[in-house]
């Protein structure tokens, strides 16, 4: 006689399968997405929580995420990412996912939340809720965004032509030292030749 109980998982264990990796397959599409807000904001580390709602499916978002849902509803992103062979999920997620998210998100980081405070400023001075400070940033300071991130390269940049300059100038005292030295040699070699050339003079007057 069998079982009751293993029938009734027997039946329904391929369902728990099939459900977990359509997730994991949503949630894989889902992290271009993160990706993508993640360059934006070098100085934090971004949870999927930013969007998402901790402890459920994917599709169940917060007020920021809903932003982005109303955004890309047109293009379907998800749909056709999971219809296509996993070869050609790279290329679609470069060429198209990408640069639709980056299109919205320019629309969205203008916009305020219910408290008036606009999207991007929040995000720019760590204030995001399910965002994490990176190692040696400081919360409540603005300068975690892609623009910042750019002008401390080129801060370091400049340092570093100042510091080419330097070794420049050291090079050229250098140098101009070494001509010196030898000016004077030559100039040593030729007194010590003139009077030798005196004395050879005096002796044959005698």
């Amino acid at each position: 006689m069998s079982n009751p109980f293993t029938r009734k998982f027997a039946i329904t264990f391929p369902w728990l399968i099939a459900i977990a990796l359509c997730s994991q397959s949503i949630a894989s599409a889902h992290t271009v997405f993160k990706q993508q807000l993640q360059k934006k904001y070098p100085g934090l580390s971004i949870k999927c929580e930013v969007c998402h709602v901790k402890g459920k499916e994917k599709t169940v978002v917060n007020d920021f995420g809903k932003l982005f849902v109303e955004e890309l509803a047109e293009h379907d992103l998800i749909e056709k990412w999971k219809a296509l062979e996993s070869e050609a999920k790279e290329e679609f997620e470069k060429e198209t996912m990408a640069p639709v998210f980056d299109k919205a998100f320019e629309k969205i980081k203008v916009l305020e939340n219910d408290e008036g405070k606009v999207w991007h400023d929040i995000f720019d001075a760590g204030e995001m809720k399910n965002t994490k400070l990176k190692r040696g940033k400081t919360k409540g300071t603005e300068g975690l965004g892609e623009e910042n991130a750019d002008e401390g390269d080129e801060s370091a940049d400049g340092d570093k032509d100042g510091d080419d300059k330097e070794g420049d100038d050291k090079e050229g005292e250098k140098k101009d030292g070494e001509e010196k030295d030898k000016e004077k040699k030559d100039g040593d070699k030729k007194d010590g030749g003139e009077k030798e050339g005196g004395k050879k003079e005096d002796g044959d007057d005698h």
